[in-house]
């Protein structure tokens, strides 16, 4: 799902912008929040986690109120719940807000973009990141890469080596086709191919 994303931040050193729906949003109570210092993702999807999340972010009369009291009627009054939650967790850090709902029992973690995401010691670990040498247009030649996220017979699947270059095995094709070296050089000379 995020490999465009990966492979645009170690190829540029850029991050892609956030897009689209907030997929969990479905309940007031989960989603992403933003925090002070980044992102939290929640999973308080259902009441009874709700209530919990209620509770360890300090807003225990949440549960008392009219409007949030029942599954349904915090289903229909989920967006203000939501608003109100995100008015909250604006208040502290990710990190904070983590270690309050995961003590409460509440998943939830912070959400990590591509540049951190990286930094990950189980990639490491798994070997989930590969350099290929010699790629065209690559400031360097080298350009890190994600493999294939597994492992067989212990190895990485990482490319061994970059894709062939534009018009790299023209000439090999030609040859294999009948086409002798002097016809190779007229088509080239020709414009017919490059390289």
């Amino acid at each position: 799902v995020m490999g465009l994303n990966y492979y645009g931040y170690l190829a540029t050193d850029r991050l892609s912008p956030r897009v689209g729906p907030n997929p969990l949003a479905q309940a007031g109570s989960a989603g992403t929040f933003a925090t002070k210092d980044g992102t939290l993702l929640v999973n308080a999807n259902n009441h009874r986690l709700f209530l919990r999340m209620a509770e360890a972010v300090g807003r225990p009369e949440l549960a008392e109120d009219d409007r949030f009291a029942t599954a349904e009627a915090a289903d229909r009054n989920r967006r203000e719940l939501r608003r109100i939650f995100a008015a909250h967790f604006a208040t502290d850090t990710a990190s904070n807000w983590d270690a309050r709902l995961r003590g409460a029992g509440v998943p939830c973690g912070r959400l990590k973009d591509a540049s951190e995401a990286v930094q990950n010691p189980q990639l490491a670990y798994r070997r989930t990141l590969a350099t290929v040498s010699d790629v065209a247009g690559i400031d360097g030649g080298e350009l890190r890469c994600l493999g294939a996220g597994f492992l067989v017979d212990d190895e990485p699947q990482v490319p061994s080596k970059p894709a062939p270059r534009l018009g790299q095995h023209t000439a090999e094709v030609l040859a294999e086709l009948g086409y002798d070296d002097e016809r190779i050089a007229d088509l080239r000379a020709g414009g017919v191919f490059g390289g």
